[in-house]
């Protein structure tokens, strides 16, 4: 249960992005990004590794939680946000939050 919680707010901050207009604070991003990957993998009770099979499972929950009953996101979105599938891990390791920088 804790895991799926960790799971929605991570994939929650780094698939909305940034929604403040104006300047992004890149320092603040990375710091953000940084402590909670080195909190998920040093610090959870079942050391989670953030990797590609951590990002896999985060994308599958998020989407979940978004669309439950699966009507609001028709084939065509879900198969364009796969491209994100195994690269959240990878935004966390480099320090990114938004998925547009990663693509």
């Amino acid at each position: 249960m804790k895991m799926k919680i960790i799971i929605r707010i991570v994939l929650a901050v780094l698939l909305t992005g940034q929604l403040v207009q104006g300047q992004v604070d890149l320092t603040r991003e990375k710091f953000l990004s940084r402590l909670l990957h080195q909190s998920l993998e040093n610090f959870h009770y079942s050391e989670k590794k953030i990797n590609d099979d951590f990002s896999i499972r985060g994308f599958k929950e998020y989407l979940e939680v978004l669309d439950y009953y699966k009507r609001f996101f028709i084939q065509a979105d879900i198969d364009e946000l796969k491209q994100y599938l195994t690269r959240i891990d990878d935004g966390l390791k480099q320090g990114t939050m938004d998925l547009m920088i990663l693509a």
